[in-house]
């Protein structure tokens, strides 16, 4: 007589598969130290001690976020035991680079490094990576980002400011000198941009390049305020005052037609005040406006 299967006898082997499975699945996670996976072992150089190749993808500015799908720097890795790895940068111009993960098979690989940090400078910045006592680099260029007609732009506490300008610079004769008067603000017109250079009697500009050293300037970003509170500092400078220092300088200008508009070219970087009295470093200053 045959004997009936039981249901535990149907179902454990489908068990012991599933759970078989799930282990398998398991092993391709993410691993690091604190988990299962061993440490990877291999080189950043070929047989001979030749970095291997790199490719650094995107545009880079100096005082603008990279782009985290459009710019990232991919390396070679020569791996010769599979497991967990971390590879980071040195810190250059504001900016690391790393990635982490595991590698599941031994050979050449692809690892991406994203960049963490706003550049501060343009310039040609060099990173240095090591992997299992290996060690090699890579370079990127940084630019300037081109800035369209009667705009500006600042970065402040990792931060980039910008927006538009809505009047033209212009000059105001006095009995001290001349000003120079710049007003700004950004598309929603929630913050304010307005600069001024005090220059000396008879001062015009001539060439291109920094007003004489006893020119005094002032720097003010700040928000609308209300009937009673005109506006509300987000950060401030006065080139009268030694805690409060923002250089604006003149880098070109053009006249553009005969009623005496000029375009000009500049840039500003400094050190401020916020609204609390704390230093804030102003860097990456740079404006173009005027018009016809």
């Amino acid at each position: 007589m045959n004997k009936k299967p039981s249901l535990l006898h149907d179902v454990l082997p489908v068990v012991i598969l599933f759970f078989s499975a799930i282990a398998v699945f398991s092993g391709c996670k993410k691993g690091g130290p604190g988990g299962d996976a061993r440490p990877a072992k291999g080189s950043l150089q070929n047989s001979k001690g030749d970095c291997l190749p790199g490719t650094v993808h995107g545009a880079w500015y100096s005082g603008v976020q990279p782009g985290t799908d459009t710019n990232y720097v991919e390396i070679g890795v020569n791996v010769s035991r599979t497991g967990y790895y971390r590879i980071v940068s040195d810190a250059q111009n504001g900016v690391t680079f790393a990635d982490s993960g595991v590698f599941t098979a031994i050979g050449q690989q692809t690892v991406r490094l994203k960049a963490s940090g706003v550049f501060t400078n343009p310039s040609l910045t060099g990173f240095t990576i090591t992997f299992d006592h290996s060690v090699c680099g890579f370079s990127i260029r940084v630019d300037t980002l081109p800035l369209a007609d009667n705009s500006w732009r600042f970065t402040a506490q990792g931060h980039v400011y910008s927006g538009t300008c809505s009047y033209h610079p212009w000059y105001i004769p006095n009995h001290t000198g001349t000003l120079w008067d710049f007003s700004g603000q950004v598309p929603s017109g929630d913050t304010l941009l307005f600069m001024e250079l005090s220059l000396p009697p008879d001062t015009y500009l001539v060439t291109p390049g920094a007003f004489p050293t006893n020119v005094n300037s002032s720097f003010n970003f700040y928000m609308p305020g209300g009937p009673n509170v005109p506006y509300h500092i987000i950060f401030s400078a006065a080139s009268d005052k030694p805690d409060k220092v923002v250089t604006i300088v003149i880098t070109g200008y053009t006249f553009k037609t005969h009623d005496g508009f000029i375009q000009y070219l500049g840039t500003f970087s400094g050190t401020a005040n916020d609204s609390t009295g704390a230093p804030v470093t102003i860097t990456n200053g740079v404006f173009r406006v005027g018009g016809s």
